[in-house]
């Protein structure tokens, strides 16, 4: 798990990747795992030699904040991603290593009411385009993870798991971890152009409804999400009955649904000439926020279905 809290702890929101990609690739080349990097800033890992090709992917990158003014001892500034504002009044961020606290003036999903107070007579080395992320608190439990940008990183660490265990014979398989995903999926679109794969699993996270006064048909440690349909893409039906036939073998209960969130493969599956596309999520509470929480089990699983995807 070390690994997966080196990720989680990183900071990297959309179009600024560079730290986690660098952790993704000192691991690669720790196992000695040929990779590319494209002009993106996605990183490609290719395995097998089949006549279909499969592309995988998990984005890198996180929600966020971008500072649009600096006022002395206060930032403005505004959201990469979709952040509920009105959820963010005393929540701290970290930007170029100092920390400071957001504040709501409204409590309204606004981000206009929001400034960010520094805890400075001045602010040092902070200039407008500078880039901030929540604060880091990763930890293990039992049965449960929590830390920040546990719906892009979790998935990341996965991608890396499967990638080291797996040894495609029918597929081609294409493992991409993708950027930008929070700026409507722009790194997974180039990927899937590049590699105009015959069918593309986008890992994604959605929101379970296990905890009090929440709706909804999704719990932690109770199997990966089959997304039947969200706001931008239904499952291809080839790809859902290689899921689920996946699913069987390996005896991994699916959790379905139809989803009111969107993913990148609302962009990608429109590539080329058209792409088979379908996404299976982590199932993730308190998605987007400063503490996410996982379920091990969930974890778990989806590897384990994901190597039999493959293999």
């Amino acid at each position: 798990m070390e690994l997966l809290k080196k990720l989680s702890d990183a900071s990297g929101v959309s179009g600024r990747e560079t730290i986690v990609r660098d952790i993704i690739i000192e691991e690669l080349e720790k196992n000695s795992i040929e990779f590319h990097q494209d002009i993106m800033g996605n990183i490609l890992v290719k395995k097998g030699n089949g006549s279909k090709k499969l592309m995988i992917s998990a984005h890198m990158d996180e929600v966020g904040f971008i500072t649009t003014f600096v006022d002395k001892g206060f930032l403005r500034v505004s959201n990469i991603g979709d952040i509920k504002t009105e959820s963010l009044d005393g929540e701290l961020i970290k930007i170029n290593g100092s920390i400071g606290k957001i504040v709501n003036t409204k409590n309204e999903d606004d981000i206009n009411s929001v400034f960010v107070d520094m805890a400075a007579d001045k602010t040092v080395n902070i200039n407008e385009g500078d880039t901030a992320s929540f604060i880091p608190g990763f930890k293990k439990e039992k049965s449960y993870i929590s830390g920040k940008a546990l719906v892009s990183r979790a998935l990341c660490y996965i991608l890396l798991d499967i990638i080291k265990k797996s040894a495609p014979k029918d597929l081609t398989v294409y493992f991409v971890f993708t950027v930008q995903n929070e700026l409507n999926g722009r790194g997974a679109r180039a990927a899937a152009y590049s590699v105009n794969p015959d069918y593309a699993l986008v890992l994604e996270g959605e929101n379970s409804n296990d905890y009090p006064g929440a709706e909804g048909n999704i719990s932690l440690n109770h199997g990966p999400v089959l997304r039947i349909m969200d706001k931008v893409l239904i499952m291809h039906h080839q790809v859902s009955e290689i899921i689920e036939k996946a699913a069987e073998k390996a005896k991994v209960i699916l959790q379905k649904t139809v989803s009111n969130e969107s993913s990148e493969g609302g962009e990608l599956h429109k590539e080329v000439s058209g792409i088979k596309a379908g996404v299976l999520a982590l199932p993730i509470r308190y998605k987007h926020s400063s503490l996410e929480i996982i379920g091990k089990k969930d974890l778990e699983d989806l590897t384990k279905l994901l190597l039999n995807i493959i293999e």
